[in-house]
């Protein structure tokens, strides 16, 4: 049988919410709702905002017959414009709860595109044979400056990969 594979957002005690298909919402809040609280606002001055962090994670729901493996992570390339950026790491699942908080979101996001995507298994390189999280973590953290302009911003397609033996 073939293995399906969820995108799911976690919290910080690695319980996630299933966003496979569905929208994540970067705001001034540290929760899963999509909705129009809490948002990140522009600031004034030489300043810069940023957003509570995001986790991602990839999560096998039908076991494969062999495995998975190559997980990997990607955009379109396509930014939000001038003053707002996505920064991206990704992370040790084994470090996460103790050090979520620590861990710095240092890359461009929209950098990571088709030929040259965030590799989501450099760390947690174990091939996922049965159900449950598998792979690295993706944190993360859109930040805003005073050159931003105002209202909600586009959608953007994120795009998860993965190879089944």
């Amino acid at each position: 049988m073939a293995g399906a594979m969820k995108i799911y957002e976690l919290t910080a005690s690695i319980v996630g919410t299933d966003k496979t298909s569905n929208t994540v919402r970067f705001k001034l809040a540290d929760n899963q709702t999509v909705d129009s609280s809490n948002p990140v606002t522009i600031p004034t001055g030489n300043y810069i905002r940023r957003s509570y962090t995001k986790q991602l994670r990839m999560y096998c729901a039908t076991a494969p017959d062999t495995q998975i493996d190559n997980l990997q992570v990607y955009t379109d390339g396509a930014d939000f414009g001038a003053g707002i950026n996505v920064y991206a790491s990704p992370i040790a699942p084994a470090d996460f709860s103790a050090n979520a908080t620590t861990w710095a979101c240092v890359n461009d996001f929209f950098a990571y595109v088709t030929g040259a995507r965030m590799d989501l298994d450099a760390i947690d390189a174990v091939a996922i044979t049965a159900t449950g999280f598998g792979g690295d973590i993706c944190k993360l953290q859109l930040a805003v400056a005073s050159p931003a302009s105002s209202g909600t911003l586009s959608a953007e397609t994120v795009t998860f990969t993965y190879d089944e033996v």
